[in-house]
């Protein structure tokens, strides 16, 4: 889960904090504001995007197997590999997912995906 939504638990939690302590990044439990829609925070419209994702795929997974399963697919949403040690594809959840290879590289280089 990857989206950088102003709906966050950091904000929630910490309202009016002026720096947070990772410099970026997305706080542990985010993903469940866009899962369960309580009130609690306000969505925007791409926030709604991404519960609409996250919710289809969520769904697809537990009711096919497989998050991006062929007998309902989720529009704008690339077909999510099965994992491989040799490429260690994944898919980054947010208002447009890819899917990319080596997570371990946004370690090193956080924005190594991002278009400039």
């Amino acid at each position: 889960f990857e989206h950088y939504g102003d709906a966050s638990l950091w904000n929630f939690l910490f309202p009016g904090s002026e720096q947070p302590p990772i410099p970026r990044g997305v706080t542990h439990g985010d993903e469940l504001i866009y899962l369960f829609s309580t009130g609690v925070f306000n969505l925007n419209d791409e926030d709604w995007e991404v519960a609409r994702i996250m919710s289809n795929l969520w769904a697809n997974f537990v009711i096919y197997g497989n998050p991006t399963a062929p007998e309902f697919p989720v529009a704008g949403v690339p077909t999510w590999p099965l994992w491989q040690d040799q490429d260690k594809q994944y898919l980054t959840i947010d208002s447009s997912p890819e899917v990319h290879n080596d997570y371990l590289l946004t370690w090193e280089s956080p924005d190594i995906y991002n278009n400039p």
